[in-house]
């Protein structure tokens, strides 16, 4: 099949900076002449000193809202004569209402069509479609979540459809409450639980003692509790070991991240309920 190739005679690239410049620069290479538009706040940039054409958006918009105003962009496009829109990447790029108004308007939009971006544009259509085009997918949810207002909800969703949580719901809630935990703070509680000792837990980590240290009172403090008590004696300097508290933190997350693989937010609040804020 040979398809047509439409030749152009101006395009306006509804885009700033580098992106336009190289577009411009495209453009000129190609013979087809070039219309740039710019915010007020882009008066004086380079970009529109090198497009054939220049004009101004509207100025009641801000510096990005004057390159999302379709109306305005169409309307130059039309005044000018344009033929295509350039849109080059984001701002506009990737807006099918953009794209609708090109089209209605008999204005080329260069980039994919309509129909491709609604379908590419959500990831529950995306994946049906390259199912039916037999293009090989990862596993993931293929339904759309639009009544999930408790984590009750979320749950029981997950479990119909028998999907598991990727990202783990106690990093969230920690995120929430402001508490910085990941995996390495995890490694290294475990490990001083285990050694009775910062210094052993620093070497089998590979990571310096001031390091664990840091990583350990900054916890504290966000946590508002003491999580190891040290005392002095043997040979490796003072002995380490968790408070009661840090016991159970690690305890119960340690439950949470063995669960998590199959669980939701309702996991989280069994393990956590009541915990971080009592």
């Amino acid at each position: 099949m040979i398809m047509e190739v439409k030749k152009f005679k101006k395009v306006l690239v509804a885009n700033r900076g580098e992106i336009a410049i190289r577009v411009f620069r495209a453009l000129s290479e190609l013979g087809i002449g070039s219309v740039a538009v710019y915010s007020k706040e882009d008066r004086y940039a380079l970009f529109r000193t090198k497009a054939d054409e220049a004009y101004p958006l509207n100025p009641d918009k801000g510096p990005v809202d004057a390159y999302l105003d379709i109306p305005t962009i169409i309307r130059i496009a039309k005044e000018k004569k344009v033929d295509a829109i350039h849109p080059g990447y984001g701002f506009l790029s990737e807006n099918p209402e953009f794209a609708e108004a090109c089209r209605k308007n008999d204005i080329a939009f260069i980039g994919p069509n309509v129909e491709a971006m609604n379908i590419m544009g959500d990831k529950i259509s995306a994946k049906r479609a390259a199912e039916e085009s037999k293009v090989p997918i990862i596993d993931g949810s293929d339904f759309i979540i639009h009544d999930a207002d408790t984590p009750e909800d979320y749950a029981e969703l997950l479990r119909i459809h028998n999907q598991s949580l990727i990202r783990s719901e106690i990093h969230i809630q920690l995120a929430r409450e402001k508490v910085f935990f990941d995996e390495k703070l995890y490694s290294l509680l475990t490990l001083i639980h285990e050694t009775g000792s910062v210094r052993d837990a620093c070497e089998r980590m590979h990571i310096s003692y001031s390091t664990s240290w840091n990583l350990i009172h900054t916890l504290e403090s966000q946590l508002h509790e003491p999580l190891i008590i040290r005392s002095q004696g043997g040979t490796r300097g003072s002995h380490s070991e968790l408070t009661p508290y840090g016991e159970e933190f690690l305890k119960r997350y340690a439950r949470f991240s063995e669960e998590t693989r199959s669980c939701s937010k309702k996991i989280f609040e069994e393990c956590f309920g009541g915990f971080l804020n009592a």
